[in-house]
């Protein structure tokens, strides 16, 4: 039989272990120096919500790296009905009632608002396109650059310069309006929201190669020692802001993230410098000489969709559309997520003046989406 001071030695060990156990703080991963592991991928960000809900974080630091702000006002009905299914982790419904239905309790324009009002997010931290921020003169432009997001005077009023920064409050949160460059410091860890978006835009905007462009964006993310708590990232293809042709920057994206250690020399896959090459002469419209680019690449890499992808814009646009039709169906037979690639060569085509085949090409998408137009309606 245990003595007493034998019991006592083994209960106050167990409280000392319990209690040293308690004070371990979490530890969390640097972004671009530490692999990233903890990443939820989805094809629209409005799903970041449910995932926060399901995470259930609360008081968290927002950093949101996004052509668009998200954070649009919702109805006080509507932020109830919200908080009731939250409580209740009735999650099907939740996700049943985002974007896509005439009852949508919340979608892609607006998700960030309910986030807050749950207490998920307490500070937020939006990093649009660079030159949206960069192009202005903070102090002077305020009013117009935050009334052109269409917010009211009073809200534009509340944003004031700090460095090369702007910083105000919209419906009671604190935002922060920032280039990437001038983050400023977080010693907390975070919630990074990274829509596939911002980096479409700038190679839009700008004509900047696409691997210069993740390689510069790492480059800087590294010096912000950002602590990632959760890393959600959205592909934004389904509501066309991110290009088809811009997609599969998502999975280089995140391989760098799982993968710091790429971004010391820069050794990228064969694959990267292909799509880059590739997409780089469609985006210049060097339609011959991408066709002929394709064409090789796709013998040597037979299903990989996103060079089928280039294959069939380039022979659709070099005018053969038969071709481009059969590269399409190879295409969606590797990959169904890439049928995009209709509403893009309908575009491509309406620009052209070829207004026939812009139709026959929107027709086989309505074929495979037929409730695309109340989808876009609810999105406005």
């Amino acid at each position: 039989m245990l003595k007493f001071r034998h019991v006592y030695s083994i209960l106050l060990g167990a409280l000392i272990t319990t209690f040293l156990s308690s004070c371990e703080k979490e530890v969390f991963p640097v972004a671009a120096v530490d692999p990233v592991t903890n990443i939820a991928i989805v094809d629209e960000h409005s799903e970041f919500l449910i995932d926060w809900m399901k995470q259930g974080y609360k008081d968290m630091v927002l950093v949101h790296i996004d052509e668009h702000d998200d954070f649009r006002y919702i109805p006080e009905y509507k932020i109830r009905k919200i908080k009731k299914l939250y409580k209740d982790k009735k999650w099907d419904e939740i996700k049943s009632s985002r974007d896509k239905t005439n009852n949508s309790l919340f979608s892609i324009s607006d998700f960030l608002y309910p986030a807050y009002k749950l207490g998920i997010i307490k500070k937020f931290y939006w990093i649009p396109t660079t030159d949206k921020v960069l192009a202005y003169n903070l102090q002077n432009h305020r009013r117009k650059l935050i009334g052109s997001w269409d917010y009211s005077d009073e809200i534009a009023d509340s944003f004031h310069k700090t460095g090369n920064t702007m910083k105000g409050n919209i419906y009671g949160l604190e935002i922060t309006i920032t280039s990437l460059k001038d983050l400023p410091e977080i010693n907390e860890p975070v919630l990074l929201s990274l829509d596939i978006d911002y980096f479409s835009d700038v190679i839009e905007d700008s004509g900047v190669d696409e691997l210069d462009l993740i390689k510069e964006f790492f480059l800087e993310l590294m010096k912000k020692n950002l602590k990632i708590k959760r890393l959600n990232i959205a592909y934004s293809t389904n509501s066309g802001h991110t290009l088809i042709t811009e997609r599969h920057l998502c999975e280089e994206i995140i391989y760098c993230l799982q993968h710091p250690e790429v971004l010391h020399e820069w050794k990228v896959p064969e694959l990267w410098k292909l799509r880059n090459r590739g997409f780089g002469l469609i985006r210049k419209n060097q339609m011959e000489e991408a066709l002929q680019f394709f064409s090789t690449s796709s013998n040597e890499y037979l299903k990989e969709p996103t060079l089928l992808l280039g294959k069939a814009i380039s022979l659709s646009l070099s005018g053969e559309n038969e071709k481009a039709k059969s590269t399409i169906s190879r295409l969606l037979q590797s990959n169904p997520e890439y049928d995009r690639v209709y509403t893009y060569l309908k575009d491509a085509h309406e620009e052209r003046g070829q207004s026939q085949m812009a139709k026959q090409y929107f027709t086989e998408y309505l074929k495979r989406h037929p409730d695309y137009y109340s989808w876009i309606y609810n999105m406005k």
